[in-house]
């Protein structure tokens, strides 16, 4: 019986003093969920990461819906999403990065790796249309 009264004293503490130093690293700016959801929204872009994808693997990691908005909000533009789906192409010789014989045949292949990847069809047929390399 006493043992279990000293475990729920302890847990007690042990939250406290949890508690103590979440908002002592939260005050000095340490803990911002916001700063590494960006961060990591925009080490995920310059992968080649869509969108989508984005806002589920912030999701995944337990990011706060408005989080998630807000972050997307700031850098959400085609151009940004454009550019990823040609990494995206050029790292898996898609569209305009394959042999010039070979693009009409793997077409719809093409925009399936793109739509697999989560990118608008827009953007993707976009992409794999594209003739200059």
């Amino acid at each position: 019986m006493r043992m279990e009264v000293d475990l729920e004293q302890r847990s007690v503490e042990v939250d406290k003093w949890i508690g103590e130093i979440v908002a002592r690293f939260t005050k000095a700016g340490l803990l911002n969920d916001n700063l590494v959801a960006e961060n990591l929204c925009s080490s995920l872009l310059r992968r080649g990461t869509s969108l989508k994808m984005i806002k589920a693997k912030l999701a995944a990691k337990g990011f706060e819906r408005d989080v998630i908005s807000r972050v997307l909000d700031d850098i959400s533009g085609e151009q940004e999403e454009l550019e990823a789906a040609f990494l995206v192409a050029r790292r898996k010789c898609l569209g305009p990065y394959r042999e010039k014989k070979e693009r009409e045949a793997n077409r719809k292949r093409d925009l399936g790796v793109l739509a697999k990847a989560g990118f608008p069809y827009s953007i993707s047929k976009q992409v794999i249309d594209t003739f200059e390399t």
